[in-house]
């Protein structure tokens, strides 16, 4: 870690807005940086290369824990976030991050695997569906998983982001071909209704979430999916830092 970690941002306290600990209150620090390029892809700032290479600061983890506690006081939980946090070797922080009495969540494609994610206190798995542009194979999640559990139970929730039937047939497989290693999946509607100035229309949101609890249901495996908005859109729409 001679150039320490690419940091776009370190923001909140804030809730987490998505997955199994959405509405917990949390710190976010984003990396910048990922192997894929998702057609709606919310956090560009940190995925483009040419934009991250020059707003990101080489931290060291001394420095992401300083700017944390620089921010006002609050939760004990981390967000590792990008990007995909899981190109970065980590170690390093979430060590010092523990050591300093916070608990760290990372959220990852599940794409690439790094042992410093047995780690983390939760591991957020959020493969692409079909509507993303590039598919995360089933067979690179269950191994994945399966290399994040070796060693002993490591929390890893599934999140999967639906934009239409073939969202729905994709996280439908998924489910059932990973129930026995996580029992439990999350389905989200994408974030696609926008009105001219980009920012959500909170009726077609709501909609649209209502609409994916009724359709969820036609699909076996996803009869126990625990289905949830984006919180944190639902509150302050796109804006970033919240």
């Amino acid at each position: 870690m001679a150039k320490g970690l690419p940091v776009v941002e370190i923001f909140g306290p804030t809730i987490q807005g998505e997955g199994a600990v959405a509405g917990m209150p949390t710190y976010f620090v984003r990396l910048g940086g990922c192997d894929y390029r998702c057609i709606w892809c919310d956090s560009m700032h940190a995925v483009d290369p040419y934009e991250w290479t020059k707003t990101a600061t080489w931290m060291q983890p001394d420095e992401i824990i300083t700017a944390i506690k620089a921010l006002p006081e609050g939760p004990q939980l981390i967000s590792l976030s990008g990007g995909n946090p899981a190109i970065w070797e980590c170690m390093p922080l979430v060590q010092a991050l523990h050591m300093a009495n916070y608990k760290v969540c990372v959220e990852t494609q599940a794409s690439i695997f790094r042992p410093w994610l047995r780690e983390a206190d939760l591991v957020t798995l959020s493969p692409k569906p079909p509507s993303a542009g590039n598919v995360t194979k089933i067979d690179i999640v269950k191994k994945f998983l399966l290399q994040l559990t070796d060693l002993g139970p490591v929390a890893a929730p599934i999140k999967v982001v639906i934009k239409d039937n073939w969202d729905l047939e994709y996280a439908n497989e998924l489910a059932g071909e990973v129930g026995t290693v996580t029992s439990t999946m999350y389905l989200q509607p994408m974030n696609q209704h926008v009105n001219a100035e980009g920012d959500p229309s909170y009726e077609e949101m709501l909609s649209a979430y209502k609409d994916l609890i009724t359709r969820a249901q036609d699909f076996p495996h996803l009869q126990n999916a625990i289905v949830l908005p984006q919180l944190h859109v639902l509150l302050w729409g796109n804006q970033r830092g919240v």
